[in-house]
């Protein structure tokens, strides 16, 4: 699911919508009732106007993630995971910079006359009932994700169909993308590693 959404069908150049639009509760709390995973995938970026004259690279590296962490934000402060506490999300590329951000964000959500009172609990405890994949490309952005949901939540990703190999996606050369994700999980013990290459995947998944 992307993080932004056209209402109705709208193809009219229309502003998107966010997933904690009112519109679409009644859809989260059906998911939470048939005890589905929503896989969350930024679809647009953030801050594209900063970017213009850097290639795509920002675009991807900056403006995807930001998106993933705005649009789980708002899902938090809207009071969504109160209101349907068994709504279940995995998101894409270790949480986008949530896992950096989340000691920030209940600092300011704490402080926020508007936010005061709205939440029954700090939106890092919110954060902690996420999965997330493990699609970020380093040790320390990995870390800093099981530091603060645990390896049990965390699955592997590949980032199919971004980054292909030089050779194109239909060569039989390996995924670069896929491989360095993969090589980051080296350091981590064997329990860790397995959890997240396919064991926290069959228990959370029920496969």
């Amino acid at each position: 699911l992307g993080t932004m959404l056209r209402k109705d069908n709208d193809t009219s150049g229309k502003p998107m919508v966010w997933l904690d639009d009112p519109s679409l509760e009644e859809f989260f709390q059906k998911v939470a009732d048939l005890n589905l995973m929503i896989f969350i995938h930024p679809h647009y970026g953030i801050g594209n106007e900063h970017y213009h004259d850097a290639g795509h690279a920002l675009f991807l590296a900056l403006g995807f993630p930001f998106e993933t962490t705005v649009c789980m934000s708002r899902l938090i402060v809207s009071g969504i995971f109160d209101r349907i506490p068994n709504l279940k999300f995995l998101v894409a590329h270790s949480g986008g910079t949530l896992p950096f951000l989340a000691g920030r964000l209940d600092s300011c959500v704490m402080s926020d006359p508007e936010l005061i009172g709205k939440l029954k609990k700090a939106p890092s405890e919110y954060l902690k009932n996420f999965y997330y994949d493990c699609t970020i490309y380093h040790n320390p952005g990995l870390q800093a994700a099981i530091d603060l949901v645990g390896s049990d939540r965390i699955m592997f990703g590949t980032d199919n169909p971004f980054f292909p190999p030089p050779g194109g996606a239909q060569s039989d050369e390996a995924w670069p993308s896929t491989v360095k994700n993969y090589d980051i999980l080296e350091r981590l013990s064997h329990n860790e590693r397995e959890g997240m290459l396919r064991e926290n995947a069959k228990r959370i998944l029920d496969l």
